[in-house]
C-alpha cells in the first residue's frame, strides 16, 4: 500500500528519499554500487534487492 504524507511517499513501509541534498555517505554508497556493478547500472530486481537486504541483515555478524 502506498500513500503520500508530509515526509514523502511510503511504499510497504519504505519511505522514499526526501528532497534534501545528498550526504557524503550517500555519495560514497553510489560510488561503491558503481564499482561493484562494473558501471553497468543494473535495475533493482527482486533478486538484487533481496541480496542487498541479506547483506544488511547480517551487518556486524558473521555470515
Amino acid at each position: 500500500m502506498s500513500g503520500a504524507g508530509a515526509d514523502g511517499v511510503s511504499v510497504a513501509g519504505f519511505r522514499m528519499p526526501s528532497d534534501r541534498p545528498i550526504s557524503d555517505n550517500e555519495v560514497a554508497w553510489i560510488a561503491f554500487l558503481r564499482l561493484v556493478s562494473r558501471e553497468s547500472d543494473p535495475a533493482p530486481t527482486l533478486t538484487l534487492v533481496q541480496a542487498m537486504r541479506l547483506v544488511f541483515e547480517h551487518e556486524g555478524r558473521e555470515i
